[in-house]
């Protein structure tokens, strides 16, 4: 990271910052609570996650406003900033790695690190379950909560029969597992919800009526599909499980898996 705006330097009067589509409305609300004392703009170049941004193609496509004297990059991005000073004719650096260290930056007090009344729970599934023993499912499924998922999802492979499901779910919630099955097929989903699992994933119109069955139990539904989220103007990426839950606040959380390895659309699994 650039050495931050010091007080001995001049300070500017117009700065523009560059960031992603996915840091933005997170950069703008940041600069809002900070109301700097300089003029500024916001640049959305054409990338979901600014940290995979190079300063080579930044300064193909960066126009820089009128009045602007210094451009602020995203700290993650890869590059050397001159390249586009050299390109846009104004000062240019890179920024801090969080957005909220952003106001520091300038030398005024970092961003609060609220994230608000939102609960978290970790979901962490077992990919291809049919196709393990269940002491090797089981060896997984201890190995997760160890490390810190709240819920261990058992992902069913498509077409492959799974006569073991409910056995295997009424195995971890009888040693104190929340359980999640994740699979299309409608007998699956009865069995596992029928043997305890509280949360069904990858829900559409070919399950909808075994769906119909939870209506009224506590087992939550959800569709199965994966998205990246960033908590920083780089846009750095983590995969989170779009399932709604009630939280203290009484509105939508998002089960998130970040907290261990993806491998594969699941998670990689111990060597059993």
């Amino acid at each position: 990271m650039t050495d931050p705006v010091s007080a001995a330097a001049s300070p500017p009067r117009h700065v523009q910052f560059v960031t992603g589509r996915l840091a933005e409305p997170a950069l703008r609300r940041v600069l809002s609570e900070m109301a700097p004392e300089f003029a500024y703009d916001i640049s959305v170049l054409g990338i979901t996650v600014a940290a995979l941004m190079t300063t080579p193609w930044i300064a193909r496509g960066l126009t820089v406003q009128e009045g602007t004297d210094l451009v602020v990059l995203p700290g993650l991005c890869e590059g050397d900033p001159q390249v586009v000073a050299d390109k846009v004719g104004v000062a240019v650096e890179k920024g801090p790695k969080d957005l909220r260290e952003i106001p520091k930056y300038f030398g005024g007090a970092e961003a609060a690190r609220d994230y608000g009344a939102w609960d978290i729970e970790i979901v962490a599934e077992i990919n291809n379950a049919p196709r393990l023993s269940c002491e090797a499912a089981r060896s997984a499924a201890d190995y997760y909560r160890a490390s810190g998922a709240d819920v261990i999802d058992i992902g069913c492979t498509p077409g492959l029969a799974f006569p073991g499901l409910a056995g295997l779910v009424r195995d971890f919630v009888a040693s104190g597992m929340r359980v999640s099955v994740d699979t299309f097929d409608p007998d699956e989903i009865r069995a596992a919800v029928a043997a305890g699992a509280e949360l069904v994933l990858s829900v559409n119109s070919s399950n909808l009526d075994a769906v119909r069955d939870c209506v009224g139990s506590t087992t939550r539904v959800g569709s199965r599909r994966w998205t990246r989220a960033s908590r920083s103007w780089n846009g750095g990426a983590f995969a989170i499980s779009l399932i709604p839950s009630s939280n203290r606040s009484g509105s939508a959380s998002w089960h998130r898996s970040s907290d261990m390895r993806k491998c594969g659309g699941g998670i990689r699994r111990p060597k059993c």
